[in-house]
């Protein structure tokens, strides 16, 4: 368990109904050029009760793209802040506006394996006094096909760090259907053996015979990078985080503040240690979970439920935590 792992919030925060004050029949704009909505609009329409459409023109690969043509300038934060401002300048009579931004890499908990980490960012500019109208909700897995990339050299080109199996049909579509094809997209980049850089980007291919024509046709002459299709709708995967990420908006918004009934009172960090069972001393798993309103600032610390319970009614860890019961 990490310092900002996020916890099911206690039964006595949780309310119901609670939201129609500040969302009930309002319009929600939903940033996304990626079909995102298909997942967002049921979810936030029957948790929020607002009435979602989608942007047109919108250009959200603007602030970067998966395939590399564009980087973001910021972390996932910055991003969709950057998103939902200049989403109000297209769109001045919007003042509710929901931006999202998907980040993937290794996992910080186990670096061996790759995660997805997703970010809705909600902007109510009819209550966005110090930056008490914006709420995030971020949402991590490890179920992703995400893969950096993979180069296919040219027969006529080996590269001595890549094996000769590289160079074939069959592994290339052994790889691709390990990441999901045809059901998820791939992107294809091609690179001529005597140029620098990709002269072009396929995107979105899920057609094998489309996949194999491009194999056949540049792979003579050309380096061919692969990678699975990030964007929500070529992967089905990442379109289950997002609806898990949407939910998870929807349940911090219905949690009030105690003191000033603000939406969004929320778990910002996990604090104190629980002792261990056997010996007392402080183990890594901590003990309580601090909550905190953005509206009003106020603070609130919730005991984390165990099982394990000692002779004086404490809450204790397993021995199998403690580092010095087992180091």
């Amino acid at each position: 368990m990490t310092p900002d792992e996020k916890l099911p919030p206690p039964e006595d925060l949780l309310c119901q109904d609670v939201l129609r004050p500040f969302f009930h029949g309002r319009r929600l704009l939903i940033a996304t050029q990626h079909g995102k909505e298909q997942v967002l609009l049921p979810i936030l329409e029957r948790g929020l009760g607002v009435r979602c459409d989608v942007t047109t023109g919108f250009d959200t690969d603007a602030f970067g793209t998966f395939s590399g043509e564009r980087h973001r300038s910021g972390d996932a934060l910055e991003t969709a802040r950057l998103k939902a401002e200049a989403v109000k300048q297209h769109y001045p009579e919007a003042t509710l506006i929901l931006t999202s931004e998907g980040s993937f890499g290794p996992s910080p908990q186990m670096p061996w394996a790759a995660a997805d980490t997703e970010l809705l960012y909600l902007w109510d500019s009819q209550w966005d006094r110090q930056n008490q109208g914006v709420w995030t909700a971020v949402f991590h897995t490890l179920e992703t096909n995400y893969v950096s990339f993979v180069d296919y050299p040219s027969p006529e080109c080996p590269l001595p760090e890549y094996p000769s199996w590289c160079s074939s049909w069959e592994s290339l579509l052994e790889m691709t259907t390990a990441w999901g094809f045809p059901s998820h997209g791939v992107i294809l980049g091609i690179k001529h053996v005597s140029g620098e850089g990709f002269s072009k980007i396929y995107k979105g291919i899920q057609d094998p015979v489309q996949l194999k024509q491009l194999f056949v046709q540049y792979s003579p002459d050309h380096q061919i990078r692969l990678s699975p299709d990030m964007r929500a709708c070529f992967n089905p995967t990442r379109m289950r985080a997002i609806a898990a990420c949407a939910e998870q908006l929807v349940t911090q918004l219905s949690i009030l503040c105690p003191e000033c009934a603000w939406p969004g009172f929320q778990q910002i960090k996990l604090i104190d240690a629980l002792p261990c069972e056997a010996c007392g001393l402080p183990t890594r798993l901590p003990a309580s979970a601090l909550w905190q309103c953005q509206h009003c600032q106020f603070q609130k610390k919730q005991p984390i439920q165990t099982k394990l319970i000692n002779e004086e009614n404490q809450a204790t860890a397993n021995p199998r935590d403690c580092e010095f019961c087992n180091p």
